[in-house]
């Protein structure tokens, strides 16, 4: 998509979307204003391009390396991210390395997944099983959904430079949900990374609810990744 400056008729800031790919699985018809929420119609506007809000065009490992060497915000900043899965895969995963569930059905390997069938059924029918899902935090909420298997679940602490691959999509949200919006490039402006890095106080209805938030962001990354991007492997219980 072409760098498209757009105004919210609500509170007048203004917002570039030359990141966003679609909303909810669908053509981008519909934004959601950053600032206050409000949703508006894709139109282009002619506001001076002096817009309180940047998109980074950098890879986006680089974006993130460089917001956290230079503000004291991050102080949580870990480079790499994240991919949970059961201990029953751990071995074809450090021979083949990660591959989309879809490619797993194609090899005719049998894997143990985090999901049942229905949700299967709704990755494959929204083609969300040809990417390999990650997230940004170590506590995502596929480990909290499957509390019958965390004994069983183990946590793989990933390069953070899987982020630069070709094609890789950022997700908002849980990459299923129908208002999920889907980004190229990682958008500061979108995507809260001081609380995802930074301290968030849970005492707070505030703290909870970006905590919360952070934790379902989604990294979307095609085809495959190898074992050797494979950092760190940590037990789950």
């Amino acid at each position: 998509m072409s760098s498209t400056l757009q105004l919210c008729s609500k509170c007048n800031n203004s917002f570039y979307l030359n990141n966003v790919i679609c909303i909810g699985h669908a053509k981008l018809q519909n934004i959601k204003c950053p600032y206050c929420n409000n949703i508006l119609p894709i139109t282009s506007s002619g506001v001076p391009k002096t817009s309180k809000i940047r998109l980074t065009q950098e890879l986006p490992s680089k974006a993130l390396l460089q917001a956290f060497n230079s503000s004291n915000k991050y102080k949580n900043f870990k480079n790499c991210v994240y991919h949970i899965t059961s201990k029953k895969n751990l071995c074809s995963i450090m021979q083949e390395g990660l591959l989309p569930y879809f490619d797993l059905k194609a090899k005719g390997m049998n894997v143990e997944t985090g999901g049942d069938d229905n949700s299967l059924n709704i990755d494959h029918c929204l083609g969300l099983d040809k990417y390999i899902h990650l997230s940004f935090t170590s506590w995502c909420p596929m480990f909290f959904r499957n509390k019958q298997k965390r004994g069983d679940l183990i946590l793989l602490h990933i390069k953070l430079d899987v982020i630069d691959q070709p094609n890789v999509i950022f997700c908002d949200r849980i990459a299923t949900a129908r208002e999920a919006i889907f980004y190229n490039n990682l958008d500061f402006n979108f995507f809260d990374f001081e609380a995802v890095y930074g301290y968030s106080d849970w005492k707070t209805k505030e703290g909870q609810e970006r905590r919360s938030k952070t934790e379902k962001y989604e990294i979307l990354v095609p085809n495959h990744i190898p074992p050797d991007k494979i950092i760190r492997i940590t037990a789950l219980e």
